[in-house]
C-alpha cells in the first residue's frame, strides 16, 4: 500500500479520502498552460444556439473561454464530469454530453445534429498532435464546418525533475489526469529510486499514454473513470454505504431529484404606468423597474405571456397628486386603460393591480393624513373605493399593500356587494417597514414626505406578530396572502406556508434585486446565478408565487 501520493494538478477528487486513511498527498503539477487569446467571437444573442457548437474537451480549453470574458456560445458539447462540471460552474449547462473520450463525445453531437453545423473545437498544441483527438475531427466533419484552434500551451514545469525527485520515495504512487502530463513525466528526466506501487489515469487516453511509455516492471495504469473500486485502486475508496452525491452526479441526476424549481409560470413581474404613450424606461439601467404607457404595456404583455410568465402587477403613476383621497378615477385614468390594453392583449394571464395611496398623495403615505398621522378608518373606505374600480375596469386579483387594520374585510364586503364576488384578493398580509423599497419609491414616486411608515407597517423582529396579521388576513377573506419583502423574510415564508393553505406570494422588492444587480455589475459574483439562487430560496421557503423584476428578463432570455 502506497504512503505517499503524488497528484499532478490540483484538483483530485480523491484526495481527501486518501488522506483520511493516512496517505500523504503531495501536489506535483507535470503540466503548466500558457492560455491563448481566444478566437471566436460572442454568438450573436438573436441566432438561437442550434446551428453553432462549441465541443469543449478539457478544462483549460473553459479557462481560456473565461479569459477572453466569457463570450456568448451557442450549443455546447463536453466531456463530463470533470468538464461539463467546470461549465456548469461557470453557469453553462451542455446541451451534449458523453461520459466516454473525446472520439465518444464527436459521435454524440453526430447524433444530435438535426442539420449542417458550425463547429468551434478548442484545443492544445498537444491537442493538434493527438491520433484520439484526430479521428474526433473526422467524425466531426461529417457534421458540417469544423474550426479547430489552439486556445492553449501545456509545458512541463521547470523545476519538475526536482520536484519528482524529492517526492517520489518509499512506497509512493502517483494519479495522471491527462496524457499531456504522463508525457511530461516521462520527459523530465527524473531519476527515481524505485518504480510506484499504483498508478491511476483518468480516461482511457491517459492510461493508454502510461502504459505505451511505462518502463519494463513499472504498474500498469488503471482507468478510474472505469473502474474506481478496482483493488490497485484501492486506498483512493473508503467504505461508506451512504454517499449521498451519488445523486448529484450528473445534470439530469440532480434534475430529476431536485426538490425545489423556479419556473416562468411562478413569477410574476412588476410594471409601473405612467401617463402618455411611447414611454417604455427602466429607472435604472438593468435593475428592472420599467415605466410604461399604457400603449407600450400592450407590447410587453404579448411578449410575457407568450413567453409563459405567471401574471403581471401594476402600479400606478399619476400625473397630479391629492390628499383627500377623492378623484381617485381620474387619477388613476392611465392605470384603466393599461388595464383595458393588458386584457385586450393577453385576457387568459393573470392581472394584478396594487391598491394603496402611496403614490397619489403629495405625503406618500399609504393612507389619508391628519396633521402627522395616518388615518385608519377614513383610508379603508378610500382604499375600498380604489379596489371596487379596478376590479370593476377588469384585474383578477386586487392586492392592498397599504396595511391598515381591516382593510381586507372592509373590501371583501365592498365588491361582494358592488357584484364583484369573482375579482381575487392578494393580501400583503406581512410587509415589514423596509430599507429595502428605496428602488420601487424611485419608480413610483411615492418616498413617504415626512417621518416613516412605521406606525403601520410592520417591525422586523415581531415573528408572532407576523402570523397574527397574517391570520387576520384570512379570516378577513383574503385569497392569496403575500410577503414582503422575501429574502430577509424567508422564516415568515415558512410560518406561512404551515399556516395556511391559501396561496402563498413572496415579494422579492426593489432592493433585493438591485442589492444582487450591483454585486453582479461590480464583479464580486454571478448575477444569474445569484439571482436564481435567491428566487429558488424563496420557493423552497413555502412561496407558491415570487413577484420579482426577474420575470422580464428570464422571460426574455
Amino acid at each position: 500500500m502506497a504512503t505517499t501520493w503524488l497528484i499532478t494538478r490540483e484538483a483530485d477528487d480523491a484526495r481527501a479520502e486518501r488522506e483520511a486513511r493516512g496517505v500523504d498527498s503531495i501536489v506535483v503539477p507535470c503540466v503548466e498552460t500558457k492560455l491563448l487569446a481566444w478566437p471566436w467571437a460572442p454568438h450573436p444573442a438573436d441566432a438561437g444556439g442550434g446551428s453553432t457548437v462549441t465541443f469543449f474537451t478539457s478544462r483549460r480549453s473553459i479557462s481560456a473561454w473565461v479569459a477572453a470574458g466569457k463570450p456568448a456560445l451557442g450549443e455546447v458539447a463536453a466531456l463530463k464530469p470533470a468538464t461539463s462540471n467546470a461549465l456548469e460552474a461557470e453557469g453553462i449547462t451542455p446541451t451534449i454530453i458523453s461520459e466516454g473520450g473525446v472520439v465518444s463525445l464527436a459521435e454524440a453531437v453526430l447524433a444530435w445534429a438535426k442539420g449542417p453545423l458550425t463547429i468551434h473545437y478548442p484545443t492544445s498544441d498537444l491537442g493538434l498532435k493527438s491520433p484520439e483527438q484526430a479521428h474526433a475531427l473526422e467524425l466531426l466533419q461529417k457534421a458540417g464546418t469544423v474550426e479547430r484552434r489552439m486556445v492553449y500551451e501545456i509545458a512541463a514545469p521547470a523545476n519538475l525533475r526536482q520536484s519528482l525527485e524529492r517526492s517520489a520515495r518509499g512506497d509512493w504512487a502517483i494519479s495522471f489526469a491527462s496524457p499531456s502530463a504522463v508525457q511530461h513525466f516521462f520527459s523530465s528526466g527524473a531519476v527515481l529510486e524505485q518504480a510506484p506501487v499504483r498508478v491511476a489515469c483518468l480516461g482511457a487516453s491517459t492510461e493508454r499514454a502510461w502504459n505505451s511509455a511505462r518502463p519494463a516492471g513499472w504498474p500498469q495504469a488503471v482507468n478510474t473513470r472505469e473502474a474506481p473500486h478496482h483493488p490497485e485502486v484501492s486506498v483512493m475508496t473508503l467504505s461508506i454505504p451512504v454517499r449521498l452525491r451519488r445523486l448529484r452526479s450528473t445534470p439530469n441526476v440532480r434534475a430529476m431529484f431536485s426538490e425545489t424549481q423556479v419556473t416562468l409560470r411562478q413569477l410574476v413581474q412588476p410594471y409601473f404606468v405612467v401617463p402618455g404613450k411611447g414611454i417604455k424606461q427602466e429607472t435604472r439601467p438593468g435593475y428592472g423597474l420599467w415605466q410604461v404607457s399604457p400603449d407600450v404595456l400592450r407590447e410587453e404583455i404579448g411578449l410575457l405571456n407568450k413567453a409563459g410568465v405567471g401574471g403581471v402587477m401594476l402600479f400606478g403613476v399619476p400625473e397630479h397628486k391629492r390628499d383627500d383621497g377623492k378623484g381617485l378615477d381620474v387619477q388613476m385614468e392611465p392605470l384603466r386603460q393599461a388595464i383595458v390594453e393588458c386584457k385586450s392583449a393577453a385576457p387568459e394571464l393573470p392581472l394584478f393591480a396594487d391598491v394603496c395611496l402611496c403614490a397619489y398623495t403629495t405625503h406618500g403615505h399609504c393612507g389619508l393624513v391628519k396633521g402627522n398621522t395616518i388615518l385608519n378608518d377614513e383610508s379603508v373606505v378610500a382604499l375600498t373605493d380604489m379596489a371596487i374600480m379596478l376590479a370593476k375596469w377588469g384585474v383578477d386579483f386586487v392586492s392592498p399593500s397599504d396595511m391598515m387594520d381591516g382593510r381586507i374585510g372592509a373590501m371583501r364586503k365592498g365588491l361582494d356587494e358592488a357584484g364583484l364576488q369573482h375579482t381575487s384578493i392578494l393580501s400583503y398580509a406581512i410587509k415589514m417597514a423596509s430599507a429595502f423599497y428605496g428602488p420601487f419609491r424611485e419608480a413610483a414616486h411615492s418616498a413617504p414626505g415626512f417621518g416613516d411608515r412605521k406606525s403601520y407597517q410592520m417591525p422586523a423582529g415581531n415573528r408572532r406578530e407576523a402570523r397574527r396579521e397574517l391570520l387576520l388576513d384570512v379570516a378577513e377573506g383574503a385569497d392569496a396572502v403575500m410577503v414582503k419583502p422575501a429574502m430577509t423574510n424567508l422564516d415568515l415564508i415558512r410560518d406561512s406556508r404551515e399556516a395556511t393553505d391559501l396561496p402563498i406570494f413572496a415579494y422579492q422588492v426593489s432592493g433585493e434585486y438591485a442589492m444582487l444587480r450591483a454585486s453582479g455589475d461590480a464583479g464580486l459574483m454571478d448575477f444569474d446565478r445569484a439571482l436564481e439562487e435567491s428566487l429558488v430560496a424563496i420557493r423552497r421557503a413555502g412561496a407558491d408565487v415570487i413577484v420579482s423584476y426577474a420575470a422580464r428578463p428570464w422571460a426574455m432570455r
